[in-house]
């Protein structure tokens, strides 16, 4: 029924496509005007209007840059919200994308209101059970690759499904991978399908991943990016681990 009606104005943020919107896309083709604002590099440029900037850390960054422009005064929500979006697409700070125009714009949202700790504590460490028995899973299934610098975690379909884990309660943990001292590329590949995988990938000390998550049509950022392979899990592995160790060769 709402996807029926008609809408004056739809407001996309974080999508470098329309396709990522996911099911809310049919009412965003029904508004008569699309704003556009991300800071991936790969977005389309689709929408009537498209603020993008590809140097800024997050969106949470270019919204809280044009509200402190022109004046507008940021509530203390507003301003848990804009610093947790800069604190989780940064990776709490820690990717190459943070710059010191970011750590300004974070201590301007604590002035206005957020709370470092509460922020970090609300998102970081307030797992539920069932999200901390699937980090045990994990840590359980890491196997390291290319002496140590890639480390990958393979999660099958009956492991998420026997154990009653959401699937939600995967996201994020990607970030993990890069834990073990010496690891540079991490990767979390999930079973979707029979033969379908997702892979999310996370790295550091400035190797992009983006460019392989882009030669398999997905996206994201050079610390941070996911896509899906088209093969069962644990050949979609033997398959990424081509393309890393080549990653890792050239970044020598």
């Amino acid at each position: 029924k709402e996807a029926s009606e008609k809408y004056d104005l739809a407001i996309v943020l974080e999508c470098p496509d329309t396709e990522r919107t996911g099911d809310v896309r049919p009412l965003i083709d029904r508004a008569k005007m699309i704003i556009n604002i991300d800071h991936h590099p790969d977005n389309t440029g689709y929408g009537d209007i498209a603020y993008l900037d590809s140097g800024a850390s997050a969106v949470g960054e270019i919204l809280s840059t044009y509200f402190f422009d022109v004046g507008y005064k940021i509530d203390r929500e507003a301003a848990i919200q804009l610093y947790t979006a800069i604190l989780t697409d940064t990776g709490r700070f820690r990717f190459n994308s943070t710059t010191r125009k970011t750590m300004e714009i974070a201590g301007k949202l604590i002035e206005a209101g957020a709370d470092p700790r509460y922020i970090s504590d609300s998102v970081y460490y307030s797992f539920s059970e069932s999200t901390l028995h699937l980090i045990g899973k994990v840590f359980s299934r890491v196997r390291l690759f290319g002496g140590g610098k890639i480390c990958l975690v393979a999660m099958d379909q009956n492991t998420l499904s026997e154990n009653n884990f959401n699937p939600a309660d995967t996201e994020g943990m990607a970030e993990y991978t890069l834990f073990g001292k010496g690891v540079v590329i991490g990767g979390l590949l999930k079973e979707v399908g029979k033969r379908r995988t997702k892979v999310s990938l996370r790295s550091r000390d400035g190797i992009n991943v983006s460019e392989l998550a882009h030669k398999y049509g997905g996206g994201g950022h050079n610390n941070a990016s996911g896509f899906h392979i088209d093969l069962p899990l644990m050949e979609a592995q033997e398959k990424l681990l081509v393309d890393l160790k080549e990653i890792i060769n050239g970044s020598v």
